[in-house]
């Protein structure tokens, strides 16, 4: 016999019980700046993604190592487009500046 659907047991599913972990362990944070790392590399061309050496992110500021100083300059007149395109697309914001090395 079906028990009524009010006195069903809810149980959580896989995405509440990962969206719950991830707060609780504070992963939140870097979750979000590895995501930030591949929507700056989407935003690259396939020349300058060539030239990227190292990323990673520190405090809010995500660090861009560039092999070309064509590449470098190119994206230096850029970088507050790229900074508020990410922070668009991950709809906060994650990224307060960019630096190119």
């Amino acid at each position: 016999m079906d028990t009524p659907k009010k006195d069903r047991l809810q149980v959580p599913g896989l995405h509440d019980i990962l969206r719950k972990m991830s707060g609780t362990y504070g992963w939140d944070s870097h979750l979000a700046e590895e995501h930030a790392k591949e929507v700056f590399k989407s935003l690259l061309d396939a020349k300058t993604a060539d030239c990227l050496a190292s990323l990673f992110v520190h405090d809010g500021i995500l660090f861009a190592r560039i092999d070309s100083a064509a590449a470098r300059q190119e994206l230096s007149y850029q970088k507050e487009i790229l900074r508020q395109t990410i922070n668009q697309k991950l709809q906060q914001e994650i990224i307060k500046d960019i630096v190119l090395q």
